[in-house]
C-alpha cells in the first residue's frame, strides 16, 4: 500500500511513518519542517518539503504521485498561540485540511485518516468525554480542528477522525503545552 502522511516529520506523524514502514507500506511524507525534523523521518520513507496550506506548492511536491490512503497529522498545535495567531491557525488547519482532502482525491486515495484533538475540542468537562458530549472548543485551535473534522466528514473519501488525548513520548517537542 502507498500512504501519504502529512506532518510525517513531527512527533506523532513520524511514529506513524515508522509503523507503516515496519508493516511493509511505501510511505510518502509531506512536512514543511516548521516544527518537524528531517531526522525523525524513517530512511525508507520519501520526504517532500511543502506547506499544506500552499496548494500550488503541494501540487508541485506531489506531481503525478498516486497513493491508496492519506493520514493527516500536519497542523499547528499550540493552543495558547492559536489565540494570538488566529489567521495562521485557520490557514494551516482549515485551508490545509481542505487542500489535503482535494489532493488525496487527485492522487487516487480512497481512505483518509484525520488526526484531531480530544481536550481542545470538548473544553472542560466534568466527566470523560465520549462522542455524545457536545463540542465546545474554548480556543481557536479547538474550533478550527472541529471545523476541519466537518470538512473531512463531508468528503467523498472513506474517512475516520481520531480525537487523541494528550500524547507524549520520544520525539516530543519540549515547547508544547500539556
Amino acid at each position: 500500500m502507498r500512504v501519504l502522511v502529512t506532518g510525517g516529520a513531527g512527533f506523532l506523524g513520524s511514529h506513524i511513518v515508522d509503523a507503516l514502514v515496519a508493516r511493509g507500506d511505501r510511505v510518502l511524507v509531506i512536512d514543511d519542517l516548521s516544527t518537524g525534523d528531517r531526522v525523525n523521518v524513517n530512511e525508507a520513507a520519501e520526504l517532500r518539503v511543502a506547506d499544506i496550506a500552499d496548494m500550488p506548492g503541494l501540487e508541485r511536491a506531489l506531481a503525478s504521485e498516486k497513493v491508496n490512503a492519506v493520514i493527516h497529522c500536519a497542523a499547528k498545535t499550540k493552543v495558547v498561540v492559536s489565540m494570538e495567531k488566529e489567521d495562521l491557525y485557520r490557514r494551516v488547519i482549515l485551508e490545509g485540511t481542505d487542500n489535503v482532502l482535494e489532493l488525496a482525491k487527485e492522487m487516487g486515495a480512497t481512505d483518509f485518516v484525520n488526526i484531531s484533538t480530544g481536550g481542545a475540542i470538548y473544553g472542560e468537562t466534568p466527566v470523560c468525554a465520549d462522542e455524545t458530549v457536545p463540542v465546545d472548543p474554548p480556543s481557536n485551535y479547538g474550533r478550527f480542528k472541529a471545523q476541519a473534522e466537518r470538512l473531512v466528514a463531508r468528503s467523498t473519501l472513506r474517512s475516520i477522525t481520531l480525537r487523541l488525548a494528550n500524547i507524549y513520548g520520544p520525539r516530543q517537542r519540549r515547547d508544547l503545552e500539556g
